[in-house]
């Protein structure tokens, strides 16, 4: 009975990203960047390694693929924080459009 009263309550409480989760929202971001950039350029024909940029990507921001996907695989058992990672995320390749960013400037974490 009392996990049931403790579930309930945790279903009425509002998600708030911390730290972590606002970090991955932006690779996130760019991630999907970097799938956008791989179609576009394909259609024109250019030459263009998505697996290599992601590569990049990640050491830059100091992480790997491997950390990415447990990332992933974390935020599969709490559907609602991975919904407001994902608005989170959009919400800043929003920004970056708006503010003719299509390449995000490296963050200091």
């Amino acid at each position: 009975m009392l996990w049931l009263l403790v579930a309930l309550a945790a279903c009425g409480k509002e998600v708030e990203l911390d730290k972590d989760d606002e970090r991955f929202a932006a690779l996130y971001a760019e991630t999907l960047l970097v799938q956008i950039d791989s179609d576009r350029l394909a259609a024109k024909g250019v030459a263009y390694s998505k697996l290599d940029t992601l590569k990049k990507l990640f050491a830059l921001r100091q992480t790997t693929a491997e950390r990415f996907r447990a990332a992933l695989d974390r935020y599969a058992s709490e559907p609602e924080r991975w919904l407001k990672v994902q608005e989170r995320a959009l919400a800043l390749l929003s920004k970056w459009r708006d503010q003719e960013t299509l390449i995000p400037e490296p963050r200091a974490d």
